[in-house]
């Protein structure tokens, strides 16, 4: 008994070091704290140091240009667009998580988007059967592995980590330019959501447009949008064939 004691003891104490803050899915239960998703093991220091440089080259200024009228540089994917709520997968469970994709796969369903503009007719609840264990937590390489029917494509860039706003754009630009899609993650408090970035306008009065594609029944067009509301850019995952 004295020994099942001191077991207990040193659990609790140990216990005591171990940060366990529960982080939790999009939207979803807080009474279900899940891990939103797995970092790649790669190194992609060199593959994000050219999509910045990509993203931040000058392009010819257009002489005299109107004021207002003139858009100087203009990028948009052709994409379709996926909503997780309100769908016949809505209801669908994600492995292993155990949560609906209507109230916690924004990753998953930003995936579906990305995966679909390479070549592939997959809705979000295809993909999900497809992906089995990667679905949730979303697993960024293992999504394009070779268990996997989106093997062909490959993951050509990663940040997983918070980035300031002006990083985040030249980031998202440098995909852009490249014919690419960018994933991008964000959360505000403990409440993370994924959209994908498919659009940019650059006028010569110096407004400057990212436009998005959001899952979310908020149905947000510009990152703008999200940026404005207190939300913080943590991860950005580009997709190649």
């Amino acid at each position: 008994m004295k020994k099942i004691f001191k077991v207990f003891l040193i659990v609790g104490f140990l216990f005591n070091f171990v940060d366990v803050t529960p982080v939790y899915a999009n939207w979803g239960d807080e009474r279900k704290p899940i891990v939103l998703d797995i970092d790649s093991t790669e190194d992609f220091t060199k593959a994000n140091e050219e999509i910045i440089k990509r993203g931040r080259e000058k392009l010819i200024t257009i002489l005299a240009p109107i004021p207002g009228e003139t858009l100087l540089e203009g990028i948009s994917l052709s994409m379709s667009k996926y909503f997780q709520s309100g769908q016949s997968w809505s209801g669908d469970y994600m492995q292993y998580c155990g949560v609906k994709i209507g109230t916690d796969g924004c990753a998953l369903t930003s995936f579906s988007m990305v995966v679909n503009y390479y070549g592939f007719s997959h809705n979000p609840g295809v993909v999900n059967s497809n992906l089995g264990s990667y679905a949730c937590p979303f697993d960024w390489q293992g999504a394009v592995g070779s268990n996997t029917p989106y093997s062909p494509l490959y993951l050509a860039g990663s940040v997983h980590n918070s980035v300031s706003d002006s990083y985040a754009k030249d980031y998202i630009l440098g995909s852009l330019r490249d014919n690419r899609p960018v994933i991008v993650g964000m959360y505000k408090g403990t409440t993370p959501h994924f959209e994908v970035a498919r659009a940019y306008e650059h006028w010569d009065n110096g407004e400057k447009n990212y436009f998005i594609y959001d899952p979310s029944s908020s149905n947000y067009n510009l990152l703008l949008h999200y940026i404005d509301n207190g939300w913080t850019i943590n991860r950005l995952k580009v997709y190649d064939n």
